[in-house]
């Protein structure tokens, strides 16, 4: 990303995060399963839904890593 840096830098330390199995390639599977756990851990209502207007200025993960295995 030109003029960003740190953003650019921070999605491949996600991406990395997210490659469980280390071989430098991130599966549809990795990919659905970091997010599944990413949704598991946001702020639901009763019904399981996560109400966007809620969310702060991380999309709801205020103090969390955006990706859980990064943990």
């Amino acid at each position: 990303m030109q003029g960003r840096p740190g953003a650019a830098m921070g999605m491949a330390d996600h991406m990395r995060a997210m490659d469980t199995n280390g071989d430098g390639l991130l599966s549809k599977q990795e990919f659905l399963k970091a997010q599944e756990a990413m949704f598991d851990r946001m702020k639901k209502n009763e019904q399981g839904q996560v109400a966007i207007a809620s969310m702060g200025p991380m999309g709801g993960m205020d103090g969390m890593m955006m990706c859980p295995m990064m943990k």
